[in-house]
């Protein structure tokens, strides 16, 4: 794919401490936080490089997994009296211990099952909903960059991102 004006620039940096002041200078300039994407092979918190903190979709995911595993859980437990009614040795239809020990198992059966498939697939970005750009070079340690800007604002990234030593290259799209 060849370079336009549309595509974004990638860019490579081996300093972290160089990374945050490129970001720093890139928000000087004009640029965007959304209009930057920060690739790293280890996990770097948002605060080192100066970039807004990232809403987490888990303080909501976990809790409507927990809704729904209960509502299954009161579906179960009061379901199965409706629809099967035995009358064992004279107890009760309804005995609450054994239907709390079936109603707590199905609540947490369902956090842990929201929060693994939305945790590990649609949180952390492994669903291949589109193609995004990476370089071997990010495993190797180097943070990269994508920034989607054009025009004048464009010119000036690359202006920034050569003072501080880093190397451009040519967008791979992956699905990753």
């Amino acid at each position: 794919m060849a370079r336009t004006e549309t595509s974004p620039i990638f860019a490579l940096i081996d300093d972290i401490d160089a990374a945050a002041r490129v970001v720093e200078e890139l928000e000087q300039v004009g640029v965007k936080p959304d209009q930057v994407e920060i690739l790293s092979g280890l996990p770097i918190d948002h605060a080192i490089l100066g970039r807004p903190k990232i809403p987490e979709r888990m303080t909501v995911i976990t809790p409507m997994g927990a809704l729904i595993g209960f509502l299954t859980a009161l579906l179960f437990v009061f379901g199965t009296v409706a629809l099967y009614p035995i009358r064992v040795g004279g107890h009760a239809y309804f005995a609450l211990p054994p239907k709390l020990i079936i109603m707590y198992e199905l609540t947490m059966l369902g956090i842990i099952l929201s929060t693994f498939f939305a945790g590990t697939f649609w949180e952390s970005g492994l669903l291949p909903f589109r193609k995004k750009v990476y370089d071997p070079a990010v495993s190797d340690g180097r943070i990269g960059f994508v920034i989607s800007v054009t025009g004048d604002l464009r010119e000036r990234a690359l202006e920034v991102l050569r003072h501080w030593g880093a190397e451009i290259k040519e967008p791979e799209w992956r699905a990753l």
